[in-house]
């Protein structure tokens, strides 16, 4: 190596590297650039198990939901709870139940996100999923049984007033 020592190059590249961020412009080094606000929607969802009955489809935003079950997610559909009764009777076991399930939450779009993009962003979803707001298909993920997956919704999303996911 030649006359100049290791640290003196670290510390000589160090300064270079602040040196040009400096000297950019409007460079502002206590500024948030990427303000990200996160809602989660995991309590209040409506299911049911099973192609429900009734007209329209459950996707649609008029579908009436005000029968079916609340529960939060993560959520199993497999998963009945036992009544008291059934308790005393029978004994637990695995539940061998598959078929179509639906989901379905209202939300609104906080104030301060009403000019940013918005993504709906899952951490999982068993085995298929088709994915709807407020009647339109956004999108659907097949890959397996709970993987993770994120839409941009920014294009359809009413900023305004109610959302129905599905």
């Amino acid at each position: 190596m030649t006359s100049f020592s290791k640290p003196f190059i670290r510390t000589f590249v160090f300064l270079t590297v602040v040196a040009s961020f400096s000297a950019q412009a409007n460079f502002e080094p206590n500024r948030i650039y990427k303000l990200r606000q996160k809602v989660s929607l995991d309590a209040g969802w409506k299911f049911y198990r099973d192609n429900p009955t009734g007209s329209g489809n459950p996707y649609d935003v008029a579908y009436s939901d005000a029968a079916w079950q609340t529960v939060n997610v993560p959520h199993s559909a497999m998963y009945v709870a036992p009544t008291a009764a059934a308790e005393k009777t029978t004994l637990p076991g695995a539940s061998t139940w598959t078929g179509i399930c639906w989901y379905r939450k209202t939300f609104t779009v906080p104030a301060g996100a009403h000019t940013q993009k918005v993504f709906l962003e899952f951490e999982g979803a068993m085995q298929s999923s088709m994915v709807y707001l407020n009647g339109a298909l956004v999108g659907g993920h097949g890959a397996s049984g709970f993987t993770p997956f994120t839409f941009d919704i920014s294009s359809v999303v009413n900023r305004t007033g109610s959302n129905v996911l599905a």
